[in-house]
């Protein structure tokens, strides 16, 4: 975890963002918090700093009318997002993993759960409400998959396999010693090949073959 963590929380409610400042701030995690009420707040926000670690967002802040809203908002700005719900079904879940989403939780979570939350996420994987893995794709979908693959340059399964381990483009870039313009061709030579357009979903989709077994990235 970052030694200053910089997270924007988005939550109509100002005691309840003041509330999740102070249980990181329990936990020992060394913050730097800014509130955004709104979701027009929240992108003005995001447009003026590019050095934020986490996005905090609840799922009925003021201006969130669809997930295809924060779907757009996350392709345009590389941070990870843990969003905050005050009920959660299958569907749901399901729902705003596909707009871009890192982890989901209750809005009731205690202080421990938010900060194991908070770590989990960025280490590069996914917070899920319930024990259930969620199943993604059918079985057509995995052989679309996995033939796509094939048709990767070397260079391109490298950076899918940081994509799946949850790595922010700057991230990658550093890791293989490129500039950040050139993973992101990379990133977008990825998404043509494998027909898809959200990373988080393809990030999940990567971990279920692995899961299985099934994946082959020679």
């Amino acid at each position: 975890m970052a030694a200053l963590l910089k997270v924007v929380i988005a939550d109509s409610s100002p005691l309840y963002r003041q509330g999740i400042e102070q249980a990181l701030h329990a936990a020992g995690v060394e913050l730097c918090a800014f509130a955004a009420d709104s979701w027009q707040e929240l992108e003005a926000i995001l447009h003026c700093r590019d050095d934020l670690d986490l996005l905090l967002l609840d799922s009925g802040v003021n201006g969130l009318r669809q997930y295809a809203q924060l779907d757009a908002l996350l392709q345009q700005y590389e941070v990870p997002a843990l969003v905050l719900c005050e009920t959660v079904n299958s569907d749901s879940v399901r729902s705003l993993f596909q707009a871009g989403a890192r982890g989901i939780s209750l809005r009731s979570l205690d202080g421990r759960k938010l900060f194991e939350a908070v770590r989990c996420i960025l280490q590069g994987d996914f917070w899920r409400p319930e024990l259930d893995k969620y199943h993604w794709m059918q079985a057509s979908e995995k052989v679309s998959l996995q033939s796509g693959l094939e048709q990767l340059s070397a260079k391109e399964k490298c950076v899918l396999m940081h994509l799946k381990d949850g790595l922010m483009n700057k991230q990658i870039a550093r890791q293989m010693q490129v500039t950040e313009n050139t993973i992101k061709g990379h990133v977008s030579n990825i998404y043509r090949k494998l027909n898809v357009d959200n990373r988080i979903r393809l990030a999940m989709s990567m971990q279920q073959l692995e899961a299985a077994g099934t994946l082959r990235v020679a």
